[in-house]
Parts: structure tokens; C-alpha cells; sequence
């Protein structure tokens, strides 16, 4: 037996009377209907998912791996570093995590060199935080005390 396939247009033959009209029954009619129209339109979808998925994952790789190094000048010293590196302050006794509020704040005299480290040595020294590399900042010893005192205020406003 041949089956009829009516040519592809909208669904307008769900009508179970379009069925009969042709000699099928209703489930032939339904099974057709999936077969000739629904299962290529679905593979479209899945492949217009996939694709679009895919390209989303490699637009944010792209993105974090093509961030470009920038140049930071911390007192009288440049240093090249990632975007997302994370600062620290040298102290005497102990090395500070540093935030970016706190870093805006600092008076350009106070501090006497930057060094930037890369994300291996940074990773070694700090764990995960380092993952983007670090700069540690050392400062001047006349204003250690202000810089610890800045830093404090802010960690205690924050809370």
C-alpha cells in the first residue's frame, strides 16, 4: 500500500476529515505527520541549540582567556598585570590582601615599589586568588601605620 503525502504547508490537515478524505486513519494521519513534518523541524531546532550553545561557550572563553594585560602605575613604579590580578601589601611582618577601594585611596608617596608577579609564582604564594597573577606593593615605612589604618576602615564599613 503507497501512502499519500500531502505537500509540505502549514498544519492545516490535522482535521482527522482530511485524513479520511485520503484513506488514512487518524493514527497513520498523526504518524505521518510526525514523520514528513514535525522530525525535520525538530532536528532544525535541536541543531539551532546546539549551535547557539556552543557558541556562547566559546564567546566566554574567548573573552576571559583574550583579556589583555594592562599597565598600572603604583607610585613611582609601572607594572604590567591581568585584569583580574589580585593586589596585596607588603608589610614587615605580613603580606595584606588589598582591595580596589582601598588601592584608590592610596597617596601615589606612599608607596615605594610594585612588583608583579605572574599567575604561577602568584598561585604558589596565595592559592586560587592568584590564579590571574598578584602585585605585591610594598610601602614606604613612614606610612605603613595611615595604609593600615585606611585598609581597616574600609574592611570595617564594608560590614
Amino acid at each position: 500500500m503507497e501512502v499519500y503525502l500531502p505537500p509540505r504547508k502549514p498544519p492545516w490537515f490535522l482535521f482527522s476529515s482530511y485524513f479520511r478524505k485520503n484513506g488514512l486513519k487518524t493514527g497513520q494521519g498523526i504518524a505521518v505527520l510526525y514523520l514528513y513534518y514535525l522530525k525535520p523541524f525538530m532536528k532544525k531546532v535541536l541543531l539551532a541549540l546546539l549551535l547557539l550553545g556552543a557558541m556562547s561557550s566559546y564567546e566566554a572563553a574567548a573573552q576571559e582567556s583574550s583579556a589583555k594585560p594592562m599597565k598600572v602605575k603604583l607610585g613611582k613604579s609601572v607594572v604590567t598585570v591581568h585584569p583580574e590580578a589580585q593586589y596585596y601589601v607588603k608589610l614587615e611582618d605580613r603580606t595584606l590582601e588589598l582591595e580596589s577601594l582601598a588601592l584608590e585611596q592610596f597617596d601615589a608617596n606612599w608607596i615605594a615599589s610594585a612588583e608583579a608577579l605572574k599567575p604561577a609564582e602568584a598561585q604558589e604564594n596565595f592559592g586560587e586568588k592568584g590564579e590571574f597573577g598578584a602585585v605585591l606593593i610594598t610601602l614606604n615605612k613612614k606610612y605603613e601605620a595611615e595604609a593600615l589604618q585606611l585598609m581597616q576602615d574600609l574592611k570595617r564599613r564594608k560590614l
